[in-house]
């Protein structure tokens, strides 16, 4: 992979985990929640991508971390019953 094609996916992994936050920070979260995860975890693993052809390792463990998070926030949710 060339040094282009890695910052080309980095930014983009970068763009994606802003609109997230953005979409996170400013309402309407419940209705953009699935969308934001999915954001979350393409713009991590974009960003995995380019921290990893790069080497800078203490970045990549914070985007794994990342994506990781987002795997975790789009599994099913059991519905909570009332009691």
């Amino acid at each position: 992979m060339t040094d282009l094609v890695a910052t080309v996916l980095g930014s983009l992994g970068a763009a994606g985990l802003l609109w997230a936050f953005y979409a996170t920070s400013h309402g309407g979260r419940q209705q953009a929640e699935p969308l934001v995860a999915w954001a979350n975890l393409l713009g991590s693993s974009l960003l995995v991508v380019n921290t990893a052809h790069f080497h800078a390792w203490p970045p990549l463990v914070v985007n794994a971390v990342w994506a990781v998070i987002a795997v975790w926030n789009l599994r099913p949710r059991r519905a909570i019953e009332p009691q």
